[in-house]
């Protein structure tokens, strides 16, 4: 089955998850049609979806385009849309005869899924048209849609192959999603196995006398799990679909000797009682008023103050990696030893037990833990880890290298072959620098991989980056870093140091460091690519670069205003050429620099002028790398930056702007001065050389001021920006 990519999506099912999905592909750019009973039951949904946290669209102007239309149009909807993604209520009945009305109308190559959780899908074919049923697939997203990128693709007997085949490659190379095949079964891998870990971890809490605190801070990112841990998660789900999905798959697994834990817990009982059902009703095992955060005591089920567990293991293990963290926890005599040994060794031994029956194999069953519930390490490479007979579990190792063992519990597979998803670890290392390490990227391209934590710029790094690139005969550079964010920016503690030292000079050689390093970059064929966060001196690096891949959900920004300071690094002067050619855009850009904001996403930040149209976003994160390596083989150098002249009173705009925002409230006297600064780098310099000359004394006058220093120091103490 060969299509073009998709262009129109038809949404059938304004619910949470319906209007998640609509909201998430036009985010894409696609045409999309969001249907519902009426028109405005569909307004509705997408009303809810508009006012979602987190937010569902990247831009707010996006929710306009989603077309929203009654089931009185749904077949002029359906006739020309490439992929009709149904959504509607989890019930069989509803799902059969929607799609036996539209079976008629569907185009011949258009792409046809069914969202469903727990429904089988072979059910859901039944009946219809052999062509129907031979392009009918089940596609499990998780919510909300935008922010997690596992989709469970469930196909049925009739799927023919090449529709399979269609959908993963959409999936992944257009949607932005991870694909993972998961059998036919109830539950299908996530909510079979990840429900039944979410219900066994309350019962275990509730025998041990644990609090709601005490739990989340086991079961958080102490063992490699998201920091919502048990009972906020159980928050964020919501109790009500914890508990449809619990019955079902108890109504389905009868045969099951582990079901018993899908058990509606006491607490969650009485919960459901209340209509205290979580994040959307405004409480469950947590509550907000104003801005404290109330805790319920399982016992007397009423509402008291957070209370931060107190762990000293925990607390004195933060440093160490997860893996080693918990095997020791596992020999430990307190609360903590005992919960994992009554929680995660039964979890381990159930996810073995089910792993043949939902799952094509255990590397399957691992990245639906780790893509759809964010576990760091999934339940095989856990075992591995701890060992299967501690585990109580007869079993050869699930992987040796890059192969993983088959479910036939003998041989072992090679694992897929995905050039789009090439990792750091994949590529050949070259050489290792104190701060940066240099990969092999093939023909001739070389990636440079800042290593400092969260890729923070110091002197160093620049240095290192510098030498590798003069050092190389590489044709070609990537840059990026091997931390969880490309950079948050130059590290705070070099400048702290120096001001309280009154070495300014220094401050100015690392300035014109890096500035050179952005000019060395600029020289080059370059390609930065963006993940997590990217801010600051690392930003004003990757915007020196000819192009930028980034992922669509990067915080991009330089809020150097945060800290008393203005970009100094270039980012001043790169941002002023991109609105030279208008006064009132360039006005628009200074205050944008003065107020400091960290854009929330890729496509704002490309509204704000962070990024080019020539830049690169990518929606699939794990694509960033491969993409930005294969930009740097086409990748032309670009042009050094065109200094021109901005026409119209944009002195004026800017001082007319700062003014009425100090009138209003919203800046300090001292965020008048960094805008004023800011100022005279846009409308003041006479060149390219002159703005750099200007960013380096601007910046430096502004690390004399008191006021500076004070803002520099809150940020490095409490992380929070003081706006004094």
């Amino acid at each position: 089955m060969n299509r073009a990519p998709l262009e129109k999506v038809l949404v059938v099912g304004a619910g949470t998850m319906g209007s998640g999905i609509a909201a998430h592909l036009v985010n894409l750019g696609l045409k999309v049609t969001l249907a519902d009973l009426t028109a405005e039951t569909a307004v509705n949904g997408m009303e809810k979806c508009k006012s979602a946290s987190p937010p569902h669209f990247m831009v707010h102007e996006a929710a306009a385009h989603v077309s929203t239309i009654g089931l009185d149009s749904l077949e002029e909807a359906a006739s020309d849309a490439d992929w009709v993604c149904e959504a509607v209520i989890e019930k069989l009945q509803p799902k059969r005869e929607l799609f036996a009305r539209l079976s008629d109308v569907i185009k011949p190559d258009a792409l046809i899924s069914t969202n469903t959780s727990g429904l089988q899908i072979e059910s859901i074919s039944e009946g219809l048209p052999q062509d129907m049923r031979e392009r009918l697939v089940g596609a499990h997203f998780f919510n909300p849609p935008r922010y997690l990128k596992l989709v469970e693709l469930i196909t049925t007997s009739s799927t023919k192959p090449e529709v399979t085949k269609c959908f993963i490659e959409t999936l992944e190379y257009q949607v932005g999603k991870r694909v993972v095949l998961a059998k036919d079964t109830p539950g299908f891998i996530a909510n079979r196995f990840g429900m039944w870990c979410l219900f066994q971890a309350i019962h275990t809490a509730n025998a041990l006398d644990l609090t709601v605190e005490e739990t989340d801070a086991i079961t958080g990112a102490f063992i490699g799990r998201p920091r919502s841990g048990t009972f906020r998660l159980a928050d964020i789900i919501g109790l009500d679909v914890m508990n449809d999905i619990a019955s079902n798959l108890l109504a389905r697994c009868q045969d099951d000797p582990y079901i018993y834990a899908l058990k509606t817990p006491s607490s969650v009982e009485s919960l459901l009682n209340l209509n205290w059902i979580g994040a959307k009703s405004g409480q469950g095992y947590y509550r907000k008023e104003g801005k404290s955060l109330l805790s319920l005591d399982l016992k007397r089920l009423s509402y008291r103050p957070y209370q931060e567990a107190k762990f000293s293991f925990i607390e004195s293990t933060q440093k160490v990696p997860t893996a080693e963290r918990i095997v020791s926890s596992l020999q430990l005599g307190d609360q903590v030893g005992e919960f994992l040994r009554l929680h995660l060794i039964p979890a381990l031994a159930y996810a073995h037990a089910i792993r043949s029956e939902i799952s094509f194999s255990p590397l399957d069953f691992d990245r639906v833990m780790k893509w759809g519930f964010g576990w760091k390490l999934g339940p095989f490479e856990l075992i591995d880890i701890i060992g299967a007979e501690k585990c109580g579990i007869q079993s050869k190792p699930f992987y040796q290298g890059k192969t993983f063992l088959e479910n036939n519990g003998q041989s072992y597979a090679p694992f897929p072959n995905e050039p789009r998803y090439i990792t750091l670890e994949s590529l050949p290392k070259l050489e290792s620098k104190s701060t940066v390490d240099i990969y092999d990227g093939g023909d001739g391209i070389h990636v440079l991989a800042i290593t400092s934590k969260m890729g923070a710029i110091t002197p160093q790094v620049c240095k290192d980056l510098e030498a590798s690139i003069n050092e190389s005969a590489a044709t070609g550079f990537v840059l990026t870093s091997n931390q969880s964010s490309f950079s948050v920016g130059y590290d705070l503690k070099v400048f702290n140091h120096a001001i309280e030292s009154g070495d300014f000079e220094a401050i100015e050689a690392d300035l014109v460091l890096l500035q050179k390093l952005g000019e060395l970059l600029e020289s080059k064929d370059t390609v930065a690519a963006l993940h997590g966060y990217a801010l600051g001196g690392g930003l004003e690096l990757a915007m020196s670069c000819s192009r930028i891949v980034a992922h669509s959900e990067a915080k991009i920004g330089l809020p150097e205003s945060r800290v008393g300071l203005l970009p100094g690094g270039r980012g001043t002067t790169i941002l002023r050429t991109r609105f030279q050619q208008s006064a009132k855009e360039a006005a628009n850009a200074a205050i944008t620099l003065t107020l400091g904001h960290i854009q929330d996403n890729a496509l704002i930040a490309l509204q704000a002028g962070y990024l080019k149209e020539s830049d690169a976003i990518e929606f699939n994160q794990d694509h960033v790398l491969a993409a930005a390596i294969d930009l740097a083989k086409t990748t032309p150098t670009q042009e050094k930056l065109q200094w021109r002249p901005i026409e119209g009173p944009l002195a004026g705009m800017v001082d007319q702007n700062l003014a009425q925002r100090k009138l209003k409230g919203d800046i300090s006297a001292h965020d008048v001065l960094i805008g004023e600064s800011i100022k005279q780098v846009f409308a003041k310099s006479t060149s390219y050389e002159d703005s750099l000359d200007k960013e380096r004394k601007l910046f430096l006058d502004l690390c004399k001021n008191a006021l500076t220093l004070a803002r520099i120091k809150a940020m490095l103490e409490n992380g929070k920006p003081l706006r004094n």
